[in-house]
């Protein structure tokens, strides 16, 4: 059950920013208080969705063969998330957002990268 859930964890947070993306603009808190605050939760959001991908190769792969795909998909999840918006009332795509997410998604890798580089440079025992 543990396996199937960590398989399913990047699947399951798409699930949920899809249902917040597709909520009215009104439904959802003001996160505006600190100009462009929102494109530090867009970054976190997908930041947190390599993560979830990290989580359900890990430990069975290196971050450099999962994240040939993962990073693609994510970025491309990002792109389509922004279209799904404009379809929502009351809430609009925005370019801005995408780069928030793709720059969320670069940060992540560079972290599981560096983190996959450390590791296969210690020695084992």
């Amino acid at each position: 059950m543990i396996r199937l859930l960590r398989r399913a964890a990047p699947y399951i947070w798409m699930g949920v920013i899809f249902c917040v993306s597709h909520s009215p603009s009104d439904g959802l808190p003001n996160v505006n208080l600190v100009p462009h605050f929102d494109k530090v939760i867009h970054a976190g959001v997908y930041a947190f969705l390599v993560c979830c991908f990290a989580v359900s190769q890990m430990p069975y792969r290196d971050a450099r063969v999962w994240l040939r795909w993962a990073a693609p998909v994510a970025v491309a999840y990002a792109i389509s998330d922004e279209v799904h918006q404009s379809f929502v009332p009351g809430r609009n795509a925005d370019v801005a957002d995408v780069i928030a997410d793709v720059a969320g998604v670069a940060l992540a890798s560079v972290f599981f990268l560096l983190r996959s580089r450390g590791s296969a440079s210690e020695p084992s025992q």
